[in-house]
């Protein structure tokens, strides 16, 4: 899925009814580091630590089917 994040915490809802177990953030080409925790299975919270905002940023969810 492809969101617009900000600094700090960012409330992603993937609706994925699923249990979410990695994820990666791409800025472009660049992976970004970042922070994860679930929140639900609908519901995943990402925190850039000061590396954004970051406009059309890819994620990409790894779950549990």
């Amino acid at each position: 899925m492809t969101e617009n994040l900000v600094n700090g915490d960012n409330i992603i809802n993937h609706a994925l009814l699923k249990k979410v177990i990695s994820f990666e953030v791409m800025d472009g080409a660049d992976f970004i580091a970042v922070s994860g925790n679930i929140i639900d299975t609908e519901n995943f919270n990402i925190n850039l630590a000061g590396g954004g905002p970051i406009n059309n940023a890819e994620i990409i969810f790894i779950y549990i089917n």
